[in-house]
C-alpha cells in the first residue's frame, strides 16, 4: 500500500486514454490546486495560452509553489512525481484564481486543468491564510459563503471558454465548492459534467439535497471521507460515500498524503471508526441545537484563539489542542446555560479524540 505519490510512479506510464480518469487522480488534481501558480498560470481574465507543467518546472517561481502548502516537501515531491509520468506531464493549466478578502473572510482559488478532451476544474480548499480559517467556520452560520458564489462564476466563466467535458473536484472546502457550484450552475454545464469529487468535505448549512439543480447531478457526486473523518462529516452531508483508511489518526487523517491507495484504487473500509461517529454525532448536535447568532459568537471565540496562537494547519491545531479546548470554555462564559453544557460536551470529546492522538 502506498500514497498519492506511490499511486503516480505505479501508473506513471498510462496515460489518460490507456487508463480511464480515477477518483484517485481526482485526489491528485486536488491537492495540485493547493500550489500557488501565481506568476505562472494565466489568471482567469488574461486569455492568455495554456501552461504546461513542463512549463512550471523551469519557472524561476518554482519555489513559490510550494512555500504556503501545508506540507511542502510532499508537495514538491508529488509535483515531480506528475512532471515525470506519462500520466499527468502532458497536462496544461489554464485560468487561475486566488483570492483573500478580510472584509469579505473570502478565501477563494480555482485552476483548469487540461487533459484529453477533458478539463478538470480543481477547486482549493482552506489554505494556510486565517481569513481561509474564519470562511471555513462561518459556513456553520452562513447559507452561502463567498467562495462558493465565486465557485459559481468560475465555473459559468470556464463552460463558456471550452466545450469540453468538465469534471470537478476538490479537498476539504474545495469539495464542498464543487457540489455546491455543479448543483447551481445551468443545465447545459450540467449536462457536460462527467464527475464531482469530494474528499472529507464539510456539508451545508442548509440542505441542499432536495434541490433540483442537486438532484440533477446527485448520481455523479463521488464523495470520500477517511475513516477517522470530523471535517467531512460536518453539516448536512451526502448520504452516500466511500470511507478510505489512513497511515495516521484521529483529526490529522484530513491529510490527504495518508490515504492509503492499493491497485489503483483507496484502500477502502466499511465503516467509520466508532469514536469518530460519537464526535462527529456530538459536534452536529450542537450545530443544529444552537442558534446562528450563538454559533457566530462560538465561530469568534475559536477564531480568536487560532490567530493568537498562529494555528494554521491540523498538525498545528493538534499540537495546540489544549488552548483550544480550553480558551473555548473561558470564550463561552456569556452565552445561555444550555449552550454552555452543548459546548462543553463537545470540547470534552475533542479532549478525548487528541489524547487518543497522543
Amino acid at each position: 500500500m502506498g500514497n498519492i505519490i506511490d499511486y503516480i510512479n505505479e501508473f506513471q506510464s498510462f496515460d489518460f486514454n490507456e487508463k480511464p480518469f480515477l477518483s484517485v487522480d481526482g485526489l491528485v488534481l486536488a491537492c495540485f490546486a493547493y500550489f500557488d501558480f501565481g506568476k505562472m498560470v494565466p489568471t482567469i481574465s488574461e486569455g492568455s495560452e495554456n501552461v504546461t507543467i513542463d512549463n512550471l518546472s523551469k519557472s524561476q517561481n518554482y519555489d513559490e509553489m510550494f512555500i504556503d502548502t501545508f506540507d511542502p516537501l510532499k508537495s514538491e515531491e508529488l509535483f515531480q512525481a506528475m512532471l515525470h509520468s506519462k500520466r499527468f506531464g502532458n497536462i496544461s493549466l489554464n485560468y487561475y484564481v486566488n483570492e483573500h478578502d478580510e472584509k469579505e473572510e473570502k478565501q477563494f482559488s480555482a485552476i483548469t486543468i487540461f487533459f484529453g478532451d477533458s478539463v478538470f476544474i480543481a477547486y482549493r480548499g482552506t489554505d494556510n491564510s486565517f481569513v481561509g480559517w474564519k470562511e471555513n467556520f462561518n459556513m456553520s452560520y452562513i447559507p452561502v459563503i463567498p467562495s462558493q458564489k465565486e465557485a459559481s462564476v468560475y465555473i459559468d466563466y470556464v463552460a463558456k471558454l471550452t466545450n469540453a467535458q468538465i469534471y470537478l473536484g476538490g479537498h476539504s472546502k474545495g469539495g464542498n465548492l464543487s457540489i455546491y457550484c455543479a448543483s447551481n450552475c445551468g443545465e447545459e454545464i450540467q449536462d457536460r459534467i462527467v464527475a464531482i469529487y469530494s474528499y472529507d468535505a464539510p456539508g451545508f448549512k442548509e440542505d441542499i439535497h432536495t434541490q433540483t439543480g442537486y438532484l440533477r447531478v446527485v448520481d455523479r457526486i463521488l464523495k470520500f471521507v477517511p475513516n477517522s473523518s470530523i471535517v467531512g462529516m460536518l453539516l448536512l452531508q451526502e448520504n452516500n460515500y466511500f470511507i478510505v483508511e489512513s497511515n495516521v489518526r484521529g483529526i490529522l487523517q484530513h491529510d490527504a498524503f495518508s490515504w492509503m491507495i492499493e491497485n489503483g484504487d483507496f484502500v477502502y473500509l466499511e465503516s467509520l471508526k466508532e469514536d469518530s461517529i460519537q464526535l462527529n454525532s456530538i459536534l452536529n448536535t450542537l450545530i443544529a441545537n444552537i442558534s446562528d447568532d450563538e454559533r457566530k459568537r462560538l465561530v469568534d471565540v475559536i477564531y480568536k484563539i487560532i490567530m493568537k496562537n498562529q494555528i494554521k494547519s491540523a498538525n498545528e491545531f493538534v499540537s495546540n489542542w489544549k488552548k483550544v479546548v480550553f480558551g473555548i470554555l473561558i470564550g463561552i462564559k456569556g452565552m445561555s446555560k444550555d449552550t454552555r453544557k452543548s459546548i462543553t460536551q463537545t470540547a470534552r470529546s475533542l479532549f478525548f479524540q487528541m489524547v487518543k492522538i497522543g
